[in-house]
């Protein structure tokens, strides 16, 4: 099953809250500060994590389609989960946390990241802080034409919107552009209206994900 680069980031970052919330910790993703002794956007709770995606390459490995039009593509990278646990009891959550993630990664059906290679990498103490990486190799497929990657159907919002947003294609990643300014609570509903779980996470103030673990059509609304 192909995906595209945003579906793949999505996903692998979803298993990642997914883990993590059962440690009720932050966490930050990429893009803001680098060390744990840079305060900026830092947690300063005894237990947080930083994740981040990173692709290493790519390269076109068949063709695909009546004519042969598309190009399959297999790219390749690694998600580093890097925990911070302040020394003494924070320390040792570490230890428990990084595992959590670990075995989240392990377990993992591949659909439509396949991960492997999962390790976990002390890596010392700095600024107070005991840190440990999660290393999770990954690789998924993505298809392009001519024109350039197709994307599936991402619903956008040029004000704010609380929906309901609804997904008539089934998809294992729904992104949802609604512009609120804030992160809202989530609803999610099957197709024929009953309220259903999934993984939400919210990229940013603007955009939420929901992801599933097989491919599924419905509505969701904000609150």
């Amino acid at each position: 099953m192909s995906c595209t680069f945003a579906e793949a980031r999505d996903y692998m970052l979803a298993v990642f809250k997914t883990a993590w919330d059962a440690t009720g910790s932050p966490a930050v993703y990429e893009g803001v500060a680098e060390a744990p002794d840079v305060t900026d956007d830092i947690p300063t709770t005894p237990l947080w994590a930083r994740a981040t995606v990173r692709h290493a390459s790519g390269f076109q490995s068949s063709l695909t389609g009546p004519l042969e039009q598309y190009k399959r593509f297999s790219n390749i990278g690694v998600v580093i989960v890097q925990v911070f646990g302040k020394l003494g009891d924070g320390g040792v959550a570490a230890y428990g946390a990084a595992q959590l993630v670990a075995t989240a990664y392990r377990n993992s059906r591949g659909i439509p990241v396949w991960f492997r290679n999962v390790r976990i990498n002390e890596i010392g103490t700095r600024s107070g802080y005991q840190q440990i990486n999660v290393l999770i190799e990954f690789e998924y497929d993505s298809v392009e034409s001519s024109a350039g990657v197709v994307p599936p159907p991402v619903p956008t919002s040029p004000s704010p919107n609380i929906g309901p947003f609804y997904f008539n294609t089934p998809l294992l990643v729904w992104t949802i552009n609604h512009n609120l300014g804030f992160r809202p609570a989530v609803e999610v509903f099957s197709v024929g209206g009953a309220e259903i779980d999934a993984a939400v996470l919210h990229t940013s103030v603007n955009q939420t994900v929901i992801s599933f673990s097989t491919a599924t059509a419905g509505s969701a609304r904000f609150t």
